[in-house]
Formats: structure tokens, sequence, C-alpha cells
């Protein structure tokens, strides 16, 4: 198969007007989208402070784990009424309440704890006013400087200043081995909340409707596109580079694998083509993306 351009364009200006028809319907993927591009817009636009972007950024958070927990419910009822209790409908009936739970009650606990410190936090310029209240002053001595202007002495180079880890090629491919040694994956505190919204992510693109691909070819640059966009949202929005790249590789290599398991067990699609080229034009690429989305969105400290 080769890869074109042709199809992308209209397929991408055809998704974006249906997107408010797709939201109505209950598309996951669609309203996750839309809300990440308003938290976006809201970051550029209105130039809002810190504790506000980040209380805004848990309730988004909140809504599309909330939406995707009620799509999964509501197949799931509607499959336990009409096919009875099966095996696919118990195993994956219970591991989606229980990822569910506990997606909802990260997603609330840190959005009403995010909206408790932006109540009670002063805001920086008060803050920095009221440190140096007190302190003398410091006037620039303008008159005796040549020009008029204040005298700045000349950077000096600090052994400080020189940055971690190593340098070239060499450092760089060793800081990947660390990022992803069992260590760093046993000590970052975050990546089993990146992963739960992961799954419940992909929970809801399958119980819900949703546009896949139209062919290989889109399929294929759709996703690669993401993945760059991934990693200029992972340079802006992680205080660690090295900790989003290692979420990122984690999310794609647990959400891949959930995304077939999901996708033949609880959406019936031919295991022969998740396991194929076709994936890049099923729902399972869909969920994919949109669980991989939510959970760098949910990773990201911005």
């Amino acid at each position: 198969m080769e890869l074109s351009t042709e199809g992308i364009i209209p397929f991408t200006t055809g998704y974006i007007a249906s997107i408010p028809s797709a939201i109505l319907q209950g598309d996951a993927f669609a309203l996750t989208i839309t809300l990440i591009a308003f938290f976006i817009a809201v970051v550029v636009i209105n130039r809002l402070t810190g504790l506000l972007i980040i209380v805004l950024k848990k309730i988004i958070l909140l809504v599309i784990v909330t939406l995707a927990f009620w799509q999964f419910i509501t197949l799931f009822f509607a499959r336990l009424s009409a096919e009875g209790l099966t095996d696919n409908t118990i195993i994956f009936g219970a591991a989606g309440f229980i990822i569910g739970f506990i997606a909802i009650s990260i997603s609330l606990y840190v959005a009403v704890r995010s909206f408790n410190d932006a109540r009670t936090s002063q805001p920086v310029y008060e803050s920095s006013v009221q440190a140096n209240a007190g302190k003398p002053q410091v006037v620039a001595d303008i008159s005796s400087r040549s020009g008029g202007l204040p005298f700045m002495h000349p950077a000096v180079p600090t052994p400080d200043a020189t940055p971690a880890g190593g340098s070239g090629k060499g450092g760089i491919i060793s800081d990947m081995k660390d990022t992803l040694s069992m260590s760093s994956l046993k000590n970052d505190r975050s990546l089993g909340a990146v992963l739960v919204y992961l799954v419940i992510a992909q929970f809801g693109v399958y119980s819900s409707m949703t546009i896949p691909a139209p062919s290989f070819q889109v399929g294929v640059a759709f996703f690669a596109i993401f993945i760059i966009a991934g990693l200029f949202f992972i340079h802006f929005t992680y205080n660690n580079y090295l900790t989003g790249l290692r979420h990122l590789i984690m999310a794609i290599l647990v959400g891949t694998t959930v995304a077939i398991i999901l996708g033949h067990f609880w959406a019936a699609i031919p295991l022969d083509q998740l396991l194929s080229p076709f994936f890049f034009q099923t729902d399972a690429l869909v969920a994919l993306v949109t669980g991989l989305a939510l959970s760098l969105f949910m990773g990201g400290k911005g």
C-alpha cells in the first residue's frame, strides 16, 4: 500500500463539519477533540492565570471521563438485556466498571483539589508584593553610567548552566534507556493514572458512535500527524520532556494492546483486521488516538 494525500483534506473538513452532530450523538472522540481544542483556545486567547487553567483542565477531564463511562454503561446494559450474561459481558463489564470508577474518582478528586487550591491561593503579583514589603528599594544609578543607561556586567557562564544529562547521541540514548527503565516506571506516580484514563477513553469510544478513517492511507497519515502534534504538546505542557516521552511510549504500547483486545471482544471487529494494516481504518484507531490524547492531556502539567 502506498501513502497519498488524496482524501485526507476532504475527510478532515467533512469530519470537522460533522463534529456538532457527532457530539449530540454521544461520540466520545468528537467531544474529546472539541474540549481539548476549547481548552487550547482559552489558553491562547484569554491568557488566563495558571491556577484557573489547571482548574479548567481538570473539569474538562472530569467531563470527558464521565461521558466515556456513561457510554460504556449504556452499551453494557443494552447488551445485558439482549444477550444476557456471557463471558464477554461479565469480564469486560467488570473491567469497565472498575476502571471507570477509578478514573472518575481520580478526576473528581483532582478537580475538587484544584478548585480548592485556586480559591485559597493568592495571586502571584500580590504574593510578591507582600513578600517584598518592608525591604529597601534598589534604584539603579543611571546618571554615572555612560549614555545614561544602567551599567550591566557581561554574562559569565557558570558550571550550573550546562544542561543535565549526557551530550550527543550517546547521551540521548542513555537518557531514553534510563527513562524507560523499570525503576523509572515504578517511581512514576502519574503513569498509572495516565493508563487508567487511556483505557476508560477506549471503552467510551467503542461504546459510542465513531467515524473511522475511510482508507488505510488516511488513517496512517492521521495517526502520524497526531504523534507529531503529541510531541509538541509534551514539549509545551510537561515539566520534564523525558517523562512525557515515557508516558507517550507506554501509552502507545498499552493502548495498542487494549485497542486490539477491546476491538475484538467488545466491538466484534475481526482479529485479522486488527492485526493487519486495516487497523488504521477501523474504530480501533479512533479508540487508540482518543485514549492517547486524553492520557497525554491528563499527564501534562500546563
